[in-house]
């Protein structure tokens, strides 16, 4: 039986987008919500695992005082144990650099390096603990609880609708292809444009 994967509409990572940003300008940068927004964005624009976006660092992310090109996701904290780099959207190097530029003492900068400290700093914050936020932004923003996986979910299916696969499985850190080829799944999107086409106007 074939895998059903759970994705975020279109419209959905519009609305979690606008809200979440939005909270981040009312805040006036502050790091609580520049922390969710950012975890939101890793995992719908770079793909990460949950596990992963736990274990970032910022060295993984920084070169020296500046944002990197690729977001480095160590072989220690990948699933698959092996190292990979994403390219960042426009809209995640945005918010890292904003999240970095913060003072140390707002975000939680201590020798251990996380990016998403946790309580106390010397250890990350939890998976738990992220999988509690993502939901209750999910149900806050768009009227239904969702997990970190639907958000990487998302972030593949997107790619696989304009990107070879073998590229799509270096990005999600797949060993195997038939794990990247569950996210060929059509969409109800997909179903019209393919009915549409018989509306095409006929060659006399």
């Amino acid at each position: 039986m074939k895998k059903t994967i759970e994705t975020l509409t279109n419209e959905e990572i519009s609305q979690l987008k606008s809200f979440l940003t939005a909270a981040v300008d009312n805040a006036a940068f502050k790091s609580a919500p520049l922390s969710r927004l950012l975890m939101f964005y890793l995992m719908l624009d770079g793909g990460l695992r949950v596990g992963e976006l736990v274990g970032l660092k910022h060295s993984d992310i920084l070169d020296g005082s500046s944002i990197k090109i690729c977001l480095l996701i160590r072989k220690e904290i990948s699933k698959t144990k092996t190292e990979r780099t994403v390219p960042l959207t426009n809209d995640l190097k945005d918010y890292l650099l904003r999240y970095t530029s913060i003072s140390p003492t707002h975000w939680g900068l201590t020798e251990h390096n996380w990016l998403f400290p946790g309580s106390p700093t010397t250890c990350p914050i939890t998976t738990r603990q992220v999988e509690r936020i993502i939901g209750h932004y999910g149900v806050k923003y768009i009227g239904r609880k969702i997990h970190p996986h639907i958000l990487r979910h998302t972030f593949a299916t997107r790619l696989m609708r304009t990107t070879p696969i073998r590229i799509v499985q270096e990005l999600l850190g797949h060993k195997c292809l038939s794990s990247t080829q569950v996210y060929t799944h059509p969409n109800n999107q997909d179903l019209t444009k393919a009915i549409e086409t018989l509306n095409a106007p006929k060659i006399q």
